[in-house]
């Protein structure tokens, strides 16, 4: 399980099954934000559905096929950055990351 303290505020870990609420809460609280970038925080899915995205991402990691990160600010679920499919023998791989709304502006990404 990766972990990392980015600063005294800002952790950045590997999701965890005790994760699923915090995040099935700021997907849906930030559900109108973050469909300007992407499309899948449906605001139809259930808890139980966060728990699958869960799993899947501790498989994903378990398998060297990439890993999600959750972000912590002040112990809160801020965001997320992820790593797809990475391609050892190219060492390349892609990122994806979300921000919620209340969370920007404070470099958390930068």
């Amino acid at each position: 399980m990766f972990t990392h303290r980015l600063d005294e505020d800002t952790l950045i870990r590997s999701y965890n099954i005790d994760d699923a609420p915090a995040l099935h809460e700021v997907l849906k609280r930030e559900h109108q934000h973050l469909l300007a970038w992407m499309p899948w925080p449906d605001a139809e899915k259930t808890l139980g559905d966060r728990r699958e995205f869960i799993r899947g991402c501790i498989q994903q990691e378990a398998d060297g096929d990439g890993f999600q990160t959750a972000i912590f600010h002040r112990r809160e679920l801020a965001g997320s950055v992820g790593f797809h499919g990475i391609d050892r023998a190219n060492r390349s791989t892609s990122v994806g990351y979300w921000l919620a709304a209340k969370h920007q502006g404070n470099g958390i990404m930068t």
